[in-house]
């Protein structure tokens, strides 16, 4: 409510506030901060980023999504890895451990056996329920992973995109 708080301690702390005074009584909030961030300069920008993605690709557009992850460019940020390896195809599992393995301590994989047929072809996905909420537990699993792990960024990457090399140091310049 306006009154909580005065506007000179919301300015104070870097707000900018909004006063929206209504005909309604008691109709929820009379007033808004929006907290304005000081833009840094890309090179000031520092920290571990985890690029976080459940994998279960072909080889050949997996070897294009990794490639595209080594040639990512960071601006004073360290690159780690987490991938879930879910793959049909024992070449796809190979090639996701050589990529971590060229990464040292900074890349991990957990394992999870296939759990249902994923049918895809080549302009549509066929998702059911049972895969639809088994990602979103993967995705919450990483997001924890991240948060427990003190990681200062999260960029959850589909393994059948390939990246700009610059998509991370623009991310950064624009915090």
């Amino acid at each position: 409510p306006y009154d909580s708080l005065p506007e000179e301690e919301w300015k104070a702390l870097g707000y900018q506030t909004h006063l929206e005074l209504t005909g309604e009584l008691n109709d929820g909030v009379y007033c808004c901060g929006v907290y304005e961030v000081q833009r840094s300069s890309p090179s000031s920008v520092s920290g571990r980023v985890l690029i976080a993605s459940p994998v279960r690709q072909s080889p050949a557009i997996l070897q294009g999504f990794l490639r595209s992850l080594a040639d990512l460019e960071t601006s004073e940020c360290e690159k780690h890895y987490l991938f879930v390896d879910n793959n049909d195809h024992p070449s796809a599992s190979d090639l996701l451990h050589d990529f971590c393995n060229g990464c040292g301590k900074k890349a991990q994989i957990w394992h999870l056996p296939v759990f249902a047929p994923y049918e895809c072809s080549e302009h549509s996905h066929y998702w059911k329920e049972e895969l639809i909420c088994r990602l979103s537990a993967i995705k919450d699993a990483m997001l924890e992973f991240a948060e427990a792990e003190d990681y200062d960024y999260l960029l959850f990457a589909d393994s059948d995109l390939v990246l700009p090399s610059q998509l991370l140091t623009h991310l950064q310049a624009q915090q």
